[in-house]
């Protein structure tokens, strides 16, 4: 995908896009107790929103690192 964008494009931005054209759509899938799960474009974005407030409040700011591992379980 050929994108020229003058600002750059990052993540963030293109979920934001993502979230805003395709919001209802499903963006992932996972199964869960044998049962598929679906996470829309929109559910996807308000969960990292919720994220990136958390980490804000605890003094995470811009140009800081962060590494995560393992699963993550988001919304349970």
């Amino acid at each position: 995908m050929a994108v020229t964008d003058s600002e750059g494009t990052t993540f963030p931005r293109l979920l934001m896009q993502h979230a805003a054209e395709r919001g209802e759509r499903p963006a992932t899938r996972e199964k869960d107790l044998g049962i598929w799960q679906t996470w829309t474009w929109a559910q996807v974005a308000a969960e990292v929103r919720a994220l990136a407030c958390g980490l804000a409040a605890q003094g995470f700011r811009r140009g800081m690192h962060l590494a995560t591992t393992g699963r993550a379980f988001i919304g349970r």
